[in-house]
């Protein structure tokens, strides 16, 4: 079997080495026209088959993920994926997002990503009353939202990506994970309350402006806050 490896193979391989840090990456010939990537850790193991096609695509044909030995289900994307390597099990202690937030530092517009800025620009123009727009930064993650003296919402994103079916193509920023909409009330992560949306999310927020607020959302975004009993853990990828 000839030892040529597809430029988009040999991409998604050097793609997994910089986003899965300290993983082990074997890619192997597997017929033809077809190719087996691997990337290993001391817990997790995920190899994926990959057929190429024209101008650089890939289409995943087959992947199994593995956890301690142990079939596991399949990562639900990429950034999921990145996130079982980093924390296998989900039981690593985190930052919780409120002190995620509370660490990330003000970042200039000039440097977010493409995506980043196209998601401030839009959050920015729903802003009312005391809500002001702000973009944060910390260790990789962009805190893109609406914050004043009570409340921090909006949207965390990941830094870059590799896209993993076009992976010669440039890298990209996206959602942090499948529930990137973040809700902070007095330091209080709250959330695991919004479903990952980002209209409920505003909905909570307009309750904590400075100027009167509808008492029906007052009292849903009260409601909200007096049930929470803990902080939920933010689902974010720690590389």
């Amino acid at each position: 079997m000839s030892e040529y490896t597809p430029p988009a193979i040999t991409a998604a391989a050097g793609a997994f080495a910089k986003d899965i840090r300290g993983a082990e990456i074997a890619v192997e010939p597997k017929a033809p026209s077809r190719w087996r990537v691997t990337v290993s850790s001391p817990r997790v193991t995920m190899w994926v088959e990959y057929e190429p096609h024209s101008r650089g695509r890939l289409s995943i044909k087959n992947s199994k993920l593995f956890i301690d030995g142990e079939p596991a289900p399949v990562a639900r994307n990429y950034a999921h994926l990145v996130e079982i390597f980093a924390n296998p099990g989900g039981d690593r202690e985190r930052e919780s997002l409120a002190e995620m937030l509370a660490a990330a530092a003000p970042a200039a517009l000039a440097d977010a990503p493409t995506e980043v800025a196209k998601a401030y620009r839009t959050l920015s123009g729903r802003a009312q009353g005391n809500l002001g727009a702000v973009l944060r930064y910390h260790e990789g993650y962009w805190f893109v939202g609406l914050e004043n003296e009570k409340v921090q919402l909006g949207m965390v994103m990941t830094e870059y990506l590799m896209n993993p079916v076009r992976p010669l193509r440039e890298t990209r920023s996206g959602p942090a994970t499948g529930d990137s909409v973040y809700l902070v009330v007095d330091g209080v992560d709250m959330s695991g309350k919004i479903q990952n949306n980002l209209e409920k999310a505003l909905k909570v927020g307009a309750a904590y402006d400075s100027s009167p607020a509808n008492p029906a959302i007052a009292g849903e975004a009260a409601a909200a806050v007096n049930t929470s009993v803990q902080v939920r853990r933010a689902t974010v990828i720690r590389n």
